[in-house]
């Protein structure tokens, strides 16, 4: 009889346990650090992330014949692909509140941006010199299109 007794209260005090759990306050929402904004996130992550995707990438063609221009080595395909990873990652931080501008055409620049990087880490990835350059070029037109309607001057 005694064990039931205590089983009762055990349970008893379990739910009083819940109930006031129930009643706590909820945990605040995470906030992003978007201490820097979008002139230096552009100045230290994307220019030259996409600088060396960029550089890393097609063909120049001179009087003296064609220059290839795709990495030689895997560890020069790495650091195409990381640095199509940051600019990939860099589109989507250009999308958090504190940063985007609007929840129209940025959102959709910042997206095409990211998922082109996405297109270009993978070809990296890959050594697909072809699938290099031509993500290389949609980044390029999502990043002119989002230069042409929101420039962001220098401080």
């Amino acid at each position: 009889m005694t064990s039931i007794k205590h089983q009762g209260l055990a349970l008893v005090g379990l739910v009083g346990l819940l109930g006031l759990a129930a009643c706590s306050k909820p945990a605040p929402p995470v906030a992003f650090n978007t201490e820097a904004d979008v002139h230096t996130l552009m100045v230290h992550v994307v220019d030259p992330a996409s600088d060396h995707v960029w550089d890393s990438s097609g063909w120049v063609d001179t009087a003296e014949g064609t220059t290839d221009r795709l990495p030689k080595e895997d560890a020069g395909w790495k650091r195409a692909a990381d640095s199509a990873a940051i600019v990939a990652e860099a589109g989507n931080s250009l999308m958090l509140p504190g940063r985007a501008r609007d929840q129209g055409e940025w959102m959709t620049y910042a997206r095409q941006m990211s998922l082109a990087s996405t297109k270009a880490m993978k070809a990296a990835e890959a050594h697909n010199g072809q699938g290099l350059f031509d993500a290389g070029g949609e980044m390029y037109v999502a990043c002119n299109l989002c230069h042409a309607k929101y420039l962001i001057q220098a401080k």
